[in-house]
């Protein structure tokens, strides 16, 4: 049996109304489950429920998951919750009513904290952290719903739930958006728990960047597989994504690849890096994954197939310095002014006040830079 695993799907976007069929699946993955993170929820409300960044699909991209063969998905994200209670059981309804299967969150905390069976010796389990850099994250309890959290202490309750021939594939939400390294801490605890005779492996996401892994007791940890299939959108004030009546906007309309508090509508596109992904798959026969990599058009949500980099070898090598040296790197990198001085800010000013090329000008641009 195969299984394979995506990083973060998102269902809306340019893909709502996209026409064409973005890739054939068997071309891209052709295995017996195919298991992907659904990273903003299914429904149709259209009003703002936070101020924070907001993503949603409207409930006919539901077509597009069946589509694409996908039969699992992890709702252990950020995102889930950006259109409150009412748009977290919409998205449990209609994958309920699609026989899509579901894990990581739940009416409560005891449903989050149930795992999908891929097979009798393999569970899965989802868990979405909650830290300095995920703040707003709605976290299950015992009486309401939520994500389930990722705690050590969680982590543990879920594999004491396990039968004695079975193992769990813990997939992760963690670590810091675009950067390619993962927090000292998340690499600390993913070598503790692939130490675990019940921890088959390790499964992260969340970056937007596909990371590289560690490999630790005969098991493999990856820390994020990247950008999946997440279309370009239109962003409105403040940073809330919009779909605009018959994708239609004027000849003005910003556009950006970085993430900021729009004050006009700005057409949101991705970076090159931002658009490659890792596919893992998994053949249970063998106990052995192959990994492979795909790039996402700039303009329009089609993905092929793309060689292997060299810097993913090099990302788990870093991964391995000692502790102490690598966390003082990443503090000097993504902790301190340094990093929004001299790489943020002139970012940002630089999209705000200079780049501002059209929508149909961009489209018209082969853009593989």
């Amino acid at each position: 049996m195969k299984i394979s695993f995506t990083g973060d799907l998102f269902l809306g976007g340019d893909l709502t109304n996209y026409k064409s069929s973005p890739f054939e699946m068997k071309s891209i993955i052709s295995s017996d489950l195919i298991i992907s993170n659904l990273e903003s929820p299914i429904t149709d409300i259209k009003e703002t429920i936070k101020s924070s960044c907001t993503l949603y699909a409207p409930t006919k991209t539901i077509n597009h998951l069946k589509k694409f063969n996908i039969n699992i998905v992890c709702l252990a994200n950020n995102h889930i919750h950006d259109k409150g209670k009412e748009g977290f059981f919409d998205t449990i309804k209609i994958l309920k009513e699609n026989n899509i299967s579901y894990f990581g969150a739940g009416k409560n905390l005891s449903e989050a904290q149930k795992g999908i069976k891929l097979t009798n010796e393999l569970i899965v389990f989802g868990f979405c952290e909650k830290s300095k850099y995920m703040k707003n994250i709605k976290t299950a309890t015992i009486t309401d719903y939520g994500v389930n959290p990722l705690t050590e202490e969680n982590i543990q309750h879920c594999l004491k739930t396990l039968n004695k021939n079975q193992k769990a594939i813990l997939y992760f939400h963690w670590g810091r958006e675009h950067v390619y390294f993962p927090p000292i801490e998340n690499i600390i605890l993913a070598k503790k728990l692939l130490k675990n005779d019940k921890v088959h492996s390790i499964i992260g996401n969340h970056s937007h960047l596909a990371q590289g892994y560690i490999k630790h007791n005969n098991k493999i940890a990856y820390f994020s597989l990247g950008n999946f299939l997440f279309p370009n959108f239109y962003l409105k004030p403040r940073n809330h994504i919009t779909y605009p009546e018959n994708n239609k906007t004027n000849k003005k309309t910003k556009s950006t690849t970085l993430y900021y508090k729009v004050s006009e509508l700005t057409y949101k596109k991705w970076k090159k890096k931002n658009r490659r992904s890792i596919i893992i798959t998994l053949d249970t026969t063998t106990n052995t994954f192959k990994h492979e990599l795909t790039l996402q058009d700039s303009n329009k949500p089609i993905l092929k197939k793309i060689k292997p980099r060299f810097s993913i070898k090099i990302l788990n090598y870093i991964y391995t310095l000692n502790h102490h040296v690598y966390k003082f790197v990443f503090n000097i990198l993504f902790n301190s002014y340094f990093y929004f001085i001299a790489i943020k800010y002139p970012q940002i000013m630089y999209h705000l006040f200079v780049y501002k090329k059209p929508r149909k000008l961009i489209e018209k641009e082969q853009e593989y830079n």
